[in-house]
C-alpha cells in the first residue's frame, strides 16, 4: 500500500536561502500533499541538540534536493521549519516514493 492514501491535505514545501543582506528568501516552492496526522517526535539535529517537533509524510516531489539544508512547509496557515527531510524509495526502487519530514 502506498503512503499517498494518507496524504489527504495540501501544503507547500519551500526551499529557502539567505541573501547577501541576511534576509530569508524562497528559492523555489513546491505544492505537495501531506498526511494531516502530525505525530510528536523528539530527535537530535545535525549538531547533536534535542529537537521536539511534528513528524509527517509528504508525497513524491521530483525536484527535491536532499543536500539543501533549509526548507519550510506552509500547512494550515502556519509555517513550519523542516528539521529533517528523508526520502524513502518504493520497494526495489531507487527514486523516492515519499518524504518523511520533522517539522518545528
Amino acid at each position: 500500500m502506498s503512503f499517498s492514501v494518507f496524504q489527504t491535505e495540501s501544503a507547500t514545501l519551500r526551499k529557502v536561502g539567505t541573501d547577501a543582506y541576511g534576509d530569508v528568501n524562497t528559492i523555489e516552492s513546491y505544492p505537495c500533499s501531506i498526511d494531516p496526522t502530525l505525530g510528536k517526535e523528539v530527535r537530535f539535529d545535525s549538531e547533536g541538540e534535542q529537537v521536539r517537533g511534528r513528524e509527517t509524510v509528504l508525497d513524491d516531489l521530483p525536484k527535491i534536493d536532499l543536500n539543501h539544508d533549509r526548507y519550510e512547509v506552509d500547512f494550515r496557515g502556519r509555517t513550519y521549519i523542516v528539521e529533517r527531510l528523508t526520502g524513502f524509495p518504493a520497494i526495489g526502487g531507487t527514486k523516492p516514493q515519499h518524504y518523511e519530514v520533522l517539522l518545528r
